[in-house]
């Protein structure tokens, strides 16, 4: 488990490391664009014919630029802010799915995960053609895959994990009811 551990830590900083890289590469190609903007503003002020004129496109180039400038630095330290998450400490989540095939025609069956932060696990279903998931109970609903995620979004201290498990839903053949009528005395 604790080679686990170092092989998610790993993977938690170079995924931090790429986050801030294309931040900074989207910030830059940002920055470039509104600069671009604000000159083809300022040109299109230029030509303007009276006087009033230029002054107020000047004027507007110059607001929508710092918007511009605005947003972009937004935006960037989002982008630092996000990678800075996965410096954190690495997680590890533990799937027990509890049962590995279900009939369609099955009962729920609960489903649980932990993550070794202690943190809240969200367990949901990237096939929810084949099961649903609610509060950590599975229902089936027709043949196949089932696919559950486990995921949990990490915090100040621990970097986001997530895992999967597959239940499989077998076909059984459609429910039949039998109806016995009252038997007279015997």
């Amino acid at each position: 488990m604790k080679q686990d551990i170092n092989d998610a830590q790993r993977e938690a900083r170079s995924t931090g490391k790429d986050l801030r890289k294309t931040a900074q590469q989207e910030f830059a190609v940002a920055k470039k664009d509104a600069r671009s903007a604000y000159k083809l503003a300022l040109a299109e002020a230029d030509a303007a014919s009276t006087k009033a004129e230029r002054k107020a496109l000047r004027a507007q180039a110059k607001a929508d630029y710092a918007q511009l400038k605005k947003e972009n630095r937004r935006t960037y330290l989002a982008g630092l802010e996000d990678s800075r998450r996965y410096n954190g400490k690495a997680q590890l989540i533990f799937f027990d799915p509890g049962v590995s095939e279900l009939g369609e025609y099955d009962d729920p069956v609960a489903v649980a995960a932990v993550a070794t932060s202690g943190l809240p696990v969200d367990i949901s279903t990237s096939t929810p053609e084949t099961c649903s998931v609610s509060d950590g109970v599975v229902q089936p609903l027709a043949p196949g895959d089932c696919v559950l995620v486990a995921t949990q979004d990490g915090n100040k201290t621990y970097a986001p994990a997530s895992t999967e498990a597959t239940i499989t839903i077998t076909d059984q053949p459609d429910p039949q009811e039998i109806t016995l009528s009252t038997l007279s005395g015997l």
